[in-house]
């Protein structure tokens, strides 16, 4: 959609320093610029949103608003201005959203990091209010500045990088009115957040947080994990993607061990099961850019390593890879004694024997050394005979991708041995 010759300026650097934040419309105060005293970039983006079939959109880079008529695609997308037969020139914005009621919400605009311009029903480019429309502005009540809005079950939320805001529609004369939902739930990168029919949730750098008609945090047993590995000073980069037939949210994240610029930390909520894992550290995999299936036929994902369009989900039924998943740890008898396993019992189901294999940890303590079995097969008739002993176990079950297999429940057939 982007207009020929159209070139949107680049990242905006923020210089936290004594007295620097905004007041009205400019900044006040003195932004301490010494060596190494910038703390983050915030990446500029596209904020896009269907306006009926039409498309209008903002780069929160540049800021002008751009509209697409789709009814010929042989026209590339218009400034909303005056020069181009609008009626009003469109105020500039970081974002934008077309509220349920079709009036356009310009965030942060006009150079002001905490409004909220509104145009008139059913219009892109009637932005000056008067007796006879409905538009308007309104401020934000934040500390912050404004990242992004989405439209969600029963209102509008707005993200400020510090908190979050319901914007509900009240109708005239006020249009409109603004609700502070949660503080410290803010987001840096608008694409931390997930939002689909079933679930809207995101990540900052206090941790996961959901809405589901209030915003609370989401818990999550690897959040501790989760905090210690992602690079939080390039938190403008964490990308969220939809995996819907799975039930799934997945962030991408920048790692403290990983490539500066690329998400190569991915944490997995599974929000129909409750389950929640994550690649530890870096995954040796980067994606910067995810869209569920759709039109397509499965996810698609953008490399910013190599500028690499992957489809996931796809199995090539001559590859030779393995998938694998491996458990947290396990108390035997709550840790009190030592414990001998002799076999497995699992309801894991395979097209062959032997397509899965089961391998185990085992260890006198949470701090104690892991002594590493062999690799198990899942036998036919659902049953591993083993020698294991200890306080703690953990198990990692591998297969091949090129058969079909399921893991459910396992149980272990334990013998008490002494205590402590």
């Amino acid at each position: 959609m982007t207009p020929s010759g159209y070139q949107a300026t680049g990242d905006s650097e923020f210089r936290p320093g004594y007295s620097y934040w905004w007041y009205g419309d400019g900044e006040w105060g003195v932004s301490y610029s010494g060596p190494g005293s910038a703390s983050f970039s915030k990446k500029a983006h596209w904020s896009l949103d269907s306006f009926g079939e039409d498309l209008i959109g903002t780069h929160s880079g540049d800021k002008a608003m751009f509209y697409l008529d789709v009814s010929d695609l042989s026209i590339a997308a218009k400034e909303i201005t005056t020069a181009n037969s609008f009626t009003e020139n469109a105020p500039t914005a970081v974002a934008v959203v077309v509220t349920p009621e079709r009036h356009v919400l310009a965030l942060g605009a006009d150079g002001d990091a905490r409004q909220i311009k509104f145009s008139s029903q059913e219009t892109v480019d009637v932005w000056t209010a008067s007796a006879t429309n409905t538009a308007g502005s309104l401020p934000l009540q934040t500390s912050g500045y404004i990242v992004c809005g989405k439209n969600v079950r029963g209102t509008t939320l707005v993200w400020s990088d510090v908190d979050v805001h319901a914007v509900n529609y009240l109708g005239p004369p006020l249009v409109f009115g603004t609700t502070k939902l949660a503080d410290n739930a803010g987001v840096i990168s608008p694409y931390a957040i997930h939002n689909s029919s079933e679930i809207t949730c995101w990540l900052n750098s206090g941790g996961f947080w959901v809405f589901d008609g209030s915003v609370r945090p989401l818990p999550s047993p690897i959040q501790d994990r989760v905090m210690r590995t992602v690079d939080w000073s390039q938190e403008g980069l964490i990308y969220s993607g939809g995996n819907a037939e799975f039930g799934e949210v997945w962030w991408w994240c920048p790692s403290v061990t990983g490539t500066a610029g690329e998400c190569e930390y991915y944490v997995v909520y599974n929000y129909r099961d409750g389950n929640w894992y994550d690649s530890l550290s870096t995954s040796g995999v980067s994606r910067n850019c995810w869209i569920d299936k759709g039109v397509l036929n499965s996810p698609i994902a953008v490399d910013a390593g190599d500028n690499t369009i992957y489809s996931h989900e796809n199995t090539d039924p001559a590859q030779t890879d393995t998938a694998e998943a491996e458990t947290g740890a396990i108390d035997l008898m709550r840790g009190e004694r030592y414990s001998r396993i002799s076999k497995i019992f699992t309801d894991s189901d395979q097209q062959a024997a032997g397509a899965i294999n089961f391998q185990f940890y085992t260890a006198a303590s949470g701090d104690a050394a892991e002594t590493t079995s062999t690799s198990y097969p899942l036998e036919t008739d659902g049953e591993i005979d083993v020698r294991l002993q200890g306080r703690q176990v953990r198990y990692r079950v591998t297969g091949a991708l090129t058969q079909d297999w399921t893991v459910g429940n396992t149980r272990f057939e334990t013998h008490v041995g002494g205590r402590r």
